[in-house]
């Protein structure tokens, strides 16, 4: 949105009217003090200036909210991403813990025990 000439009201400053602005930087000039200051575009609108043009500041209040549901969208995206990638993680390093477990020492402790009694009942028919 375009505002330079536009008047603004700061809290601190007074009136004041856009010399310059960028995509993301306005310059004000104050007529009271004769003082030029820079402010971050359009945060400064959040916080200390207002268009004194109420059908621009309804506008330029409108495009602040569409920025920060945009950036809300893109957290929520990030976070989103971020929980899939850490699922994935855990996943692959489950599957990695499944084939690197030794094998249970209950099924071991069951063959070796059947070896012996194998072993001892021919045992016994040798002596009969």
């Amino acid at each position: 949105m375009d505002i330079v000439n536009e008047q603004v009201q700061h809290n601190r400053f007074g009136m004041g009217r856009v010399t310059d602005q960028s995509i993301d930087v306005i310059t004000v000039e104050f007529s009271e003090s004769h003082t030029t200051k820079s402010f971050l575009y359009p945060s400064a609108f959040e916080s200390f200036l207002t268009l004194c043009n109420p059908l621009l500041q309804e506008k330029q209040m409108d495009e602040i909210r569409q920025i920060q549901a945009c950036i809300e969208a893109e957290q929520e995206q990030k976070r989103i991403e971020d929980e899939n990638r850490r699922a994935e993680k855990e996943a692959v390093l489950l599957s990695l813990k499944k084939k690197t477990t030794p094998k249970s020492k209950a099924k071991k402790s069951k063959v070796s025990k059947a070896t012996p009694e194998i072993v001892a009942d021919d045992a016994d028919d040798e002596e009969i």
